[in-house]
């Protein structure tokens, strides 16, 4: 796998990650917002949906970057006796 792809791929699980994080945070301040209220400075809602989105992105880029070691473990697992990838079936 090229480093561009692996570069776009962590880049995206993060994407997606700040996307749901930010979501599951702005729903969850809606539903709880006493117990975001120790921040007096900040809306509830809003601080909700920050940290959920920032714990996104870190959850995000990480499991995708378990997912592309998972994978080029596998890949490597898959190589014959003389080095070279054996073809997917």
């Amino acid at each position: 796998m090229r480093w561009w792809k692996i570069f776009l791929l962590v880049c995206l699980g993060a994407l997606v990650g700040c996307i749901y994080g930010g979501l599951f945070g702005f729903i969850a301040g809606h539903i709880a917002p006493e117990w975001f209220a120790r921040w007096r400075n900040w809306e509830p809602v809003g601080i909700a949906t920050f940290l959920g989105a920032r714990t996104g992105v870190k959850l995000g880029g990480g499991l995708t970057c378990f997912a592309i070691l998972v994978h080029t473990f596998l890949r490597w697992k898959k190589r014959d006796a003389n080095g070279t990838v054996v073809p997917k079936s």
